[in-house]
């Protein structure tokens, strides 16, 4: 019996071996371990072709598994100087293209564009660059951007503002051109400057996502076009034309920001004066919302549809507040009524950091959850937030009456500094001294100074007329007197005129 085992032990190893080949189950090497199919090793993934056992592996990946990255592999590998075979290669992309490749969408747009390595069609070249822009691709929507300048220059805006966020090098530096010089968006220095300082951020070794179309100086380097070529304006020039003030402001700004975060609100600065906006403000039925030069999209006047103002209801008489008595200098009454002056952002659609649409204004806290503005500053507007310094709070329309241009907002969950007194209609004298507080053209709580120079009674309303400062951006803020007293929430002023501004007399707002 002892002498059978070894021939029982070949047998079983014979068995074994042919069971293998049977299955195909135990490898190349004819090991003796019996393994099922469902355990083999996964596939894997294809990403480059070095000889001709890995271009067949990238094949099968990519038309088996659909694997993009496997289809390029094949199609560079056809590209690359050993074979050129650029027919098979345009194949190999197109494959890759289907299965939405965006490197892919890159070669393709350049091939047919520029006749490169296959005859010459724009429409297959449009066709891939729209899909590389839809897709999310900088150099496909940087392309798209620079031919909409001239045709569509507020299309062209937001493509830059979108990529300048993104961190895109090329973008930044024409935000900063189109600030300087006014040919996409409003001019503003503050804002070319704070754009242009985050184009130069790391400039010799930064690289983005660009295309030789965008500028004839942009240097082509392995991995991305090279930031140190893009055209920008000077650092330096626009550091001279800057007050020191604004200077300071935006460099904090640009220090702070961070990749995806939103342009941030700024005032804008032309030049020699602070921008003042438009030439002047119609009455309020008519006037347009103050819309900053740094909003991408602007929207024609009126509500939005399907957004309406909740109806008009006065506060009650018992929240009027009792005027005090005194008189302060200019710095102590600004150091006391400014607290309860907040800038108004509104807008459209999106949040604090990413909106459309955009208003600014101004409005006056006259309880601890209540503030008073202009509708113009929030009409068609439904997403409001009022801001002080680095605070941001989130604003509900409470009531309003477009017709009369009064606006009451609330808000929740925190309490505000409301002012100190009110002052009625009835007992203000042409001559008066008084100030104007808020926040023309982004710059929050703002100081201005002035008379009383017309009482103006009109069938709903009680109208001041001023010489105190109102510009873009100051309606909704508040207008005082010497004692710090609240008399009228400004609203307008008279187009092409000199000192005919006015303000709603702060009665108006409640129940008499």
């Amino acid at each position: 019996m002892a002498s059978e085992g070894p021939k029982h032990g070949a047998w079983r190893v014979t068995w074994v071996a042919a069971t293998c080949v049977l299955l195909s189950a135990c490898g190349s090497r004819g090991g003796t371990s019996l393994r099922m199919a469902s355990e083999r090793p996964p596939a894997r993934s294809c990403t480059l072709v070095f000889n001709e056992s890995a271009l067949a592996e990238c094949k099968d990946a990519a038309l088996l598994r659909r694997d993009p990255k496997a289809a390029i592999a094949v199609a560079r590998y056809y590209d690359g100087p050993l074979q050129g075979d650029r027919v098979a290669a345009l194949d190999w992309y197109e494959r890759a293209a289907d299965l939405g490749s965006t490197e892919a969408f890159r070669k393709l747009f350049d091939a047919y564009y520029f006749g490169w390595h296959a005859p010459k069609n724009t429409a297959r070249a449009e066709e891939y660059l729209k899909r590389a822009a839809d897709a999310g691709t900088g150099w496909a929507q940087l392309v798209i951007a620079k031919r909409a300048e001239n045709s569509e220059p507020e299309k062209a805006f937001r493509i830059y503002l979108h990529q300048g966020q993104a961190g895109n090098c090329y973008a930044q530096a024409r935000l900063a051109r189109a600030y300087v010089n006014g040919d996409l968006t409003s001019r503003s220095l503050t804002h070319a400057y704070f754009w242009q300082l985050l184009a130069s951020v790391e400039t010799f070794g930064r690289k983005f996502d660009g295309h030789p179309l965008l500028s004839t100086t942009t240097s082509i380097s392995f991995g991305g076009e090279l930031c140190i070529a893009v055209d920008k304006p000077a650092t330096s020039q626009l550091e001279r034309q800057l007050p020191p003030n604004l200077t300071h402001l935006v460099q904090q700004e640009a220090t702070k920001w961070r990749v995806g975060q939103s342009e941030p609100l700024l005032p804008a600065f032309e030049g020699s004066t602070l921008a003042a906006g438009p030439k002047g403000d119609s009455p309020p039925a008519t006037a347009p919302p103050v819309v900053p030069p740094s909003v991408a999209s602007r929207q024609p006047d009126g509500a939005m549809p399907g957004s309406r103002m909740p109806q008009w209801t006065p506060l009650s008489s018992q929240e009027l507040l009792p005027a005090v008595a005194g008189t302060a200098d200019a710095a102590t009454l600004f150091e006391v009524a400014s607290r309860s002056v907040w800038l108004v952002v509104a807008a459209e659609a999106g949040d604090s950091a990413q909106a459309a649409g955009v208003a600014l204004g101004s409005a006056v806290a006259v309880g601890p959850q209540t503030v008073l503005t202009n509708c113009h500053v929030v009409e068609g507007r439904p997403l409001v937030w009022i801001k002080q310094e680095g605070v941001v709070i989130k604003a509900t329309v409470r009531n309003g009456d477009r017709e009369t241009d009064r606006c009451v907002l609330s808000v929740s969950g925190t309490t505000l500094q409301p002012i100190r007194g009110m002052r009625r209609y009835a007992n203000l004298r042409i001559g008066e001294l008084v100030y104007t507080i808020g926040s023309p053209r982004g710059l929050e709580r703002s100081l201005g100074q002035g008379l009383i120079s017309g009482l103006r009674r009109t069938e709903r309303r009680l109208l001041i007329q001023t010489t105190a400062q109102i510009s873009a951006g100051s309606s909704g803020g508040g207008l005082f007197d010497q004692a710090g007293n609240l008399v009228g929430i400004t609203t307008f002023r008279l187009r092409d005129s000199e000192g005919l501004n006015f303000a709603i007399a702060v009665e108006d707002y409640f129940r008499r």
